[in-house]
């Protein structure tokens, strides 16, 4: 439906993504198989102090929650028609593909980022290093946000 704007890299780009994904997922579950029912920590206090403990299978929480984010941005992008997706201006006539091309753009690199989020804070959670997972969380938002700007800007000087 949006083959117009989707291009190889786009397609490369989410392969990865999915790759990592899978990554993080393998890694999970080896994890859980090595820590068992033995208690896993599952909160830190702002000191890095465990103030609970849980089930090791929480370590699948975070490569779940970005596979069904990666996976409801893959519909959007392939089977969504561009005029269901969210822009921030009227795209002129004659510029669709280049602009939708920065937004497909901007989606492929999101779900690349979540994906490579998902791996960090994965071996981080499952080696207790809750210090890292804010870093990381932290690090995802700013690049996120300066992902976003880019594309738009990228799409807004397409739309010229």
């Amino acid at each position: 439906m949006n083959r117009l704007y989707i291009k190889k890299s786009h397609i490369i780009f989410e392969i990865i993504s999915y790759a990592i994904l899978l990554a993080s997922v393998i890694y999970a579950v080896i994890m859980i198989l090595r820590y068992g029912n033995s208690d896993f920590p599952t909160r830190f206090s702002g000191g890095g102090e465990v103030t609970g403990y849980g089930s090791a299978y929480v370590l699948l929480i975070i490569p779940g929650t970005m596979l069904i984010t990666n996976i409801l941005l893959s519909l959007s992008l392939h089977l969504f028609p561009v005029k269901l997706w969210n822009m921030p201006f009227k795209v002129k006539p004659g510029r669709e593909i280049p602009v939708y091309a920065s937004m497909a753009s901007m989606m492929v690199s999101l779900e690349l980022m979540m994906s490579v989020y998902s791996l960090a804070t994965t071996i981080a959670w499952a080696n207790f290093r809750d210090d890292l997972i804010m870093l990381y969380s932290f690090g995802i938002a700013g690049l996120t946000l300066v992902d976003c700007i880019f594309f738009i800007l990228q799409g807004a000087n397409r739309n010229k």
